[in-house]
């Protein structure tokens, strides 16, 4: 009968112990949700979207914006550029101004989804010193316009602040104003790079009167110039360049779905052979049409290691240039700040001495490396802006790309061909297994003759996907936030109506999804790699439960020790 009475007694405390386990089990959840620190499963946000959750503003918008001057085409108001293209966060960036003024400030806002304000402001800066300075002749040789303006102040940028394209609106004491543009790069991974195209920016920068395609100073014999210069005011939208034109709409959408995305200027590719690989897919938008040797070898290095590229524009990868050193007012000397393209191997003085960074077309002799051989398809027309733009058509609806569109062959995605193209010329070397997604009539303006459109897609043999959509305009059917030139576009910068397409936002996000894996295999973002959070429950849980472990095990030790203290002598009965 003891020997009964005392196994109840451990089995009745066993079950104690186990009934308490399970009701710890039990409690957690509620009693976890209740914190605050605790979130739910799958509720860890990537940086794009923590920055997302900060409000936003529209107050990054020129409200007086500076007067150009039509002869040098710069605007003596106020104007101004960086000293690098992109900088990493931590670091600091330098500014060069020139105004009228006696005096300026500097707003520093970071271009996003933001409730769709657009923007939000980071920083501001308050009566900076104004100094007027002298718009610079071209080199009569190379068309070289150079500011080499000084300093007139330094941003120091937060290690906590999120990559991104970073806009600096000047405001002149008189009130006029004008844009910087920056890229704020970051050192961590992420899903996605964003490919800022500021050497097409710089080709068409007419700035001081000469870009890559005009002479509007007359004073240079070649009517264009062969080199043009980081140090120096963009002309086009009052300082900020080209980005409002196709990347900016694609960057709303990106972020206000909250794609884990980081941003580069493309002059970073130069000396970065390794650069890429820490993303799971790559992205050029709208139109990056200049790029290095190097550049170039960077980014094939990347899809040969697997890596993702998607195209959303046209004439990409179609002129090689190459960059040299600039000299400050300081006479420091600056890398990369000098952009070089001949367009001609006849003029160029690097032919027949090293014909390999030639600046030529790619597809041209003595490089003959189409932009075909790695995108797909490659440049084929265009048209004048203003006569509109052409429907996108379905070419092959059974693609998963087209998922949950509803698409069929034949149907139409109007206003998102132009007003430049790309198509697959079988006259030019082309990878094996390319699919052509959309035909897309247009009538090209160069030779007034019929043409196709194509939007491509393959696989290459370390597994990266390559996709092309083979036209400027495909953001513009994503977010209608974008600007143009005014004689484009008359009366305004207003977005196009009815060009926003959700067919066409399905389609990218289909793309953008597919390509979160590198080398077919299937890689998660910043945000839901290991999420903590979700896990913390479980370790509280699985800690408890050893817990009562050990309790259970000191009560049994402690037990017994008191049992054989009572009775020393006492043999147990069997």
């Amino acid at each position: 009968m003891k020997i009964i009475i005392q196994q109840g007694i451990r089995k009745s405390s066993f079950q104690v112990w186990v009934t308490l386990f399970f009701f710890l089990v039990n409690l957690s959840n509620p009693l976890l949700a209740s914190l605050p620190a605790m979130a739910k499963p799958g509720s860890h946000l990537n940086p794009i979207q923590r920055e997302n959750q900060m409000p936003g503003t529209r107050d990054w918008q020129l409200t007086d914006p500076a007067q150009e001057d039509g002869t040098v085409f710069h605007y003596p108001a106020i104007e101004g550029y960086t000293w690098a293209s992109s900088v990493e966060a931590g670091n600091a960036i330098k500014f060069s101004v020139s105004t009228t003024a006696a005096s300026f400030s500097a707003a520093i806002y970071r271009m996003g989804w933001y409730q769709g304000k657009g923007g939000r402001l980071i920083q501001s800066i308050a009566a900076i010193q104004g100094n007027t300075y002298p718009v610079p002749a071209p080199d009569p040789d190379t068309g070289l316009v150079q500011a080499r303006w000084p300093l007139a102040f330094s941003l120091q940028t937060n290690a906590h602040w999120v990559s991104g394209m970073y806009m600096v609106k000047l405001t002149a004491a008189n009130g006029q104003q004008s844009y910087i543009p920056f890229i704020l790069r970051s050192s961590q991974a992420s899903a996605y790079a964003f490919i800022h195209a500021v050497n097409t920016d710089e080709a068409y920068n007419f700035w001081g009167g000469t870009s890559l395609y005009n002479d509007f100073t007359h004073a240079f014999k070649a009517q264009r110039a062969f080199k043009v210069s980081f140090d120096r005011p963009f002309e086009q939208d009052t300082g900020a360049g080209l980005f409002f034109w196709f990347e900016y709409p694609m960057v709303r959408w990106l972020e206000q779905h909250g794609y884990d995305v980081s941003y580069l200027a493309d002059p970073d590719l130069q000396n970065a052979p390794t650069l890429l690989q820490k993303y799971h897919a790559l992205l050029v938008v709208g139109h990056s049409e200049y790029w290095s040797k190097q550049m170039l070898a960077t980014l094939e290095n990347a899809v040969n290691q697997g890596i993702n590229l998607a195209v959303f524009g046209a004439n990409n990868i179609y002129w090689q240039i190459r960059y040299e050193a600039s000299q400050n007012a300081g006479s420091q000397s600056l890398p990369d700040r000098v952009l070089v393209c001949y367009k001609d191997k006849a003029l160029d003085p690097l032919y027949g001495k090293d014909n390999s960074v030639v600046t030529v077309k790619f597809r041209d002799d003595p490089l003959n490396n189409a932009e075909q051989s790695l995108l797909g398809s490659m440049w084929a027309g265009q048209w004048e802006p203003r006569k509109g733009s052409y429907p996108w058509i379905v070419a092959d609806a059974s693609n998963w790309i087209f998922a949950g569109t509803g698409l069929k062959n034949g149907d139409s995605l109007p206003g998102l061909i132009g007003y430049e193209y790309d198509k697959v010329d079988p006259t030019y070397f082309m990878p094996p297994g390319v699919v052509i997604l959309s035909n897309s009539p247009v009538v090209n303006d160069i030779n007034q003759q019929k043409d196709v459109s194509n939007s491509t897609l393959y696989t290459t043999a370390s597994g990266a996907r390559v996709f092309n959509v083979g036209t400027f305009e495909w953001s513009w059917g994503l977010d209608s936030n974008f600007s143009v030139e005014k004689e484009w576009s008359p009366g305004s910068h207003a977005p196009y109506p009815g060009v926003v397409n959700k067919a066409a936002q399905k389609i990218t996000a289909n793309i953008l999804q597919n390509f979160l894996r590198t080398g077919n295999t299937p890689l998660a973002s910043r945000g839901s790699t290991f999420d903590v959070q979700k896990y913390v429950p479980y370790a509280i849980v699985l800690l408890g439960a050893f817990y009562l472990v050990f309790c259970y095990w000191i009560w049994r030790k402690v037990f017994a020790h008191a049992k054989r203290k009572h009775n020393p002598h006492k043999e147990r009965l069997i």
